[in-house]
């Protein structure tokens, strides 16, 4: 065997050796970067925070990769690895960044630059960093935060945050798991009661935390006051055993992300001190005598901070798909053009369709970091607020509160669900060799698209959002301004307006854009309030007016939503910071924005032909501005795509590579298929000659019984 390896190496060579291939894809991709209409490394630094925090983020990277050559080298064979294997060496790979990070003194963003940069599998501490950490200093008292946030920073001890049960997800309220207060030692007993009640989907928890938040009901005397945050250990920090009184363990393979171990855990009666009943904000003494929170919305702090990451870390992702798609599209030629018939073949990006489904997420991607922006600015302020109430013994000021939670409700279903069709757009633009894992799309796909049941199901979240907008409608008929991103319902001109503009290209307008998106927004809420009424008033059960709403509800969050992004969007591009301070890259990015916001409103665009907002000539023209805005960004989509600043350890992807060789690229990684090792499967004396050799003996018993 060794033998005819070296000669079908030999052969190999002999036909290949020396010879391009027919396409130069390096010459291609270097074409597409010849003449940008922007300063690349401006908006990089832009989307980056400024050019120093850029450099400073690219020399961690570089040194770190420089650091663990040999470790990151190995990254080329994890498609190959066992679901073992690679959850050990995702673990290890995350063991050595955070060495670096207290070595170096990296700060928060910079550590979760660090690993959004150079990590290729999520590690199964990814929960503990995205949800165990910010969960106790959002809702710990100091002293709690110092026992365990502090040491849960520096890996010290390892956490994962339970609330999913097998028969509860996203109805919190009727989690089944208790934690019932006992007066006579001061503690609290922690008790799984039924078998549904078994937590079910914790990351980190089936193998890897050491301990876990457990959210269950509290229970004092005969009085249940609802869910908790209780801290609990779970294993031994000596040896990792499992502690008396939990069973843990693995829920089995997942679509993606099988580094992280996913598991479910039974808690038989097991004690805990009160005090480790997380009170910032709600307080339990050893009387068992009970305070509550000053705002209900505060428990969801944690919550909110998390909803606040998916938004930009929804960028980062679509970003990666979006230069794969693109790079790709770039240097793969199919047919030559119908007019020049013995012509070279066309870069498939050059065709109109290629561009609609690509580019149009490409300005999707940039919505996404401005609005990301948006959501952490705003959760900023809450936190800082409510710091400093606590400093100074006063009332904190939570009148963003219930806009914050409702934002993020809408922002988290519609921007996930974005992702996800983005980079499946993406994978199928790619055609055949999209449905590789060279590609990087599928691992991509299938590792993010569980975030869309993932803290709080999607549609799900959308009732939030209905609620927080029908009840901002109904302030509104009673006196009270609505302030925040819903402030247009103020304007109550809106609800029966027509197109703002006076010409075709005021569609290109910013205040334009806003009005018509505005406009379909209110008239969505008005009309389910008036759905809501209808139904009351005719007998109709106020809980079965709301069931009878919930589809209307999904659209009009979908609605508020993308008016949300794009009012982020146009405020981010048409401040001073861009305007003035970045001024070569408006033109750019004033087009990605118009592209946003017509891709959505064409999207949808029955939404504004009902009510006669728009007319059919309208629609002509906002179909021939998104034509004319893809072949006006086309020669500017590989520069784009390169400020994302994505090395190709990073993306993971044969197809996506830098310098555009992605045919010896995809050659080269099949040679490293561990199945491509022995030229003649193991499966052919057991499965393959059995069936075809009419000589081997189970074919002649085979025949013998026939």
């Amino acid at each position: 065997e060794k033998e005819c390896r070296e000669n079908m190496q030999e052969k190999l060579q002999a036909m290949f050796g020396g010879r391009k291939t027919v396409v130069d894809g390096k010459l291609l991709i270097a074409k597409e970067r010849s003449q940008p209409s922007f300063p690349v490394r401006q908006l990089s630094a832009l989307l980056h925070g400024g050019e120093e925090v850029l450099k400073r983020r690219e020399y961690i990277r570089d040194d770190v990769m420089r650091t663990y050559a040999t470790e990151f080298a190995e990254a080329e064979t994890e498609l190959f690895l066992s679901r073992e294997a690679a959850y050990e060496r995702a673990l290890r790979m995350n063991m050595l960044l955070q060495r670096y990070c207290l070595a170096h003194k990296l700060t928060e963003i910079e550590y979760h630059d660090l690993k959004q940069d150079v990590l290729t599998m999520a590690p199964a501490t990814f929960l503990h960093d995205v949800a165990f950490v910010p969960f106790l200093r959002s809702q710990g008292t100091p002293e709690q935060v110092a026992r365990w946030a502090i040491p849960a920073e520096r890996y010290e001890i390892v956490g994962s945050y339970s609330q999913t049960e097998l028969g509860h997800g996203s109805n919190v309220m009727a989690l089944e798991t208790t934690a019932t207060f006992i007066p006579e030692t001061d503690e609290i007993e922690l008790h799984s009661p039924t078998r549904t009640s078994t937590k079910w989907w914790p990351g980190a928890l089936a193998r890897t935390a050491t301990h876990t938040i457990v959210m269950a009901r509290l229970i004092v005397g005969d009085k249940d006051y609802g869910i908790h945050g209780f801290v609990l250990q779970i294993r031994s920090l000596k040896d990792h055993s499992p502690l008396p009184g939990r069973v843990m363990g693995e829920i089995g393979p997942k679509l993606g992300a099988n580094t992280i171990d996913n598991g479910f855990l039974v808690l038989d009666h097991v004690r805990i001190p009160r005090t480790n009943m997380l009170m910032r904000f709600t307080q339990l003494n050893e009387k068992g005598e009970y305070s509550k929170p000053i705002h209900d919305k505060l428990a969801y702090m944690g919550m909110l901070y998390i909803r606040a990451g998916i938004t930009i870390d929804g960028a980062w992702i679509l970003s990666k798909a979006v230069t794969i798609a693109t790079r790709y599209s770039t240097v793969r030629c199919q047919f030559a053009s119908p007019d020049n018939p013995s012509g070279p073949e066309r870069p498939v990006l050059d065709y109109t369709i290629q561009m609609y489904r690509i580019l149009p997420y490409l300005s999707c991607t940039f919505a996404l970091f401005f609005t990301g922006e948006h959501m952490r600015t705003l959760y900023a302020k809450l936190v800082a607020g409510i710091a400093t109430s606590q400093s100074n013994q006063s009332q904190p000021d939570l009148s963003v509160l219930p806009e914050a939670h409702a934002t993020s409700s809408g922002l988290k279903s519609f921007i996930t669900t974005l992702v996800a069709e983005g980079i499946e757009s993406c994978r199928r633009a790619c055609g055949g060799h999209g449905y590789t894992q060279s590609s990087g799309l599928g691992p991509l796909f299938a590792s993010y698209v569980g975030v869309l049941t993932a803290e709080g199901e999607n549609f799900l979240l959308t009732q939030q959002v209905g609620r927080y907008l029908l009840k901002s409608l109904k302030d509104l008929q009673s006196g009270k301004p609505v302030q925040g991103m819903a402030d247009y319902l103020n304007d109550q001109d809106l609800l029966d307006a027509k197109f703002s503009g006076q010409t075709e290209a005021d569609l290109l307008s910013p205040d334009v854009q806003l009005h018509a998106l505005a406009h379909r927004s209110y008239r969505m809420i008005n009309n389910t309030a008036s759905l809501i009424a209808a139904d009351f008033g005719a007998g109709v059960s106020l809980g079965e007016c709301w069931n009878n709403a919930l589809i209307p509800i999904s659209r009009l969050s979908a609605a508020h939503s993308i008016y949300t992004m794009a009012r982020c969007f146009i405020h981010a591009i048409e401040s001073d910071k861009i305007k003035v301070e970045n001024a070569p890259l408006y033109p750019v990015l004033k087009k990605l924005k118009d592209l946003f916001v017509l891709y959505f409103i064409e999207k949808d665009i029955g939404d504004f032909l009902e009510d006669g907002y728009f007319n059919s000539d309208h629609v002509a023209s906002i179909r021939k501005y998104i034509r004319e805005l893809l072949q006006e960004i086309r020669p500017d989509a590989v520069p784009l795509v390169d400020s994302f600043n994505l090395t190709d350890h990073n993306l993971s992807s044969c197809l996506g590579r830098y310098d555009g060789d992605v045919y010896n690229a995809l050659y080269e990684f099949v040679q490293k298929d561990p199945l491509n090792k022995p030229l003649i499967p193991a499966a052919y004396k057991t499965a393959i000659q059995p069936l075809i050799d009419p000589t081997h003996p189970d074919q002649l018993q085979h025949l013998s019984d026939g």
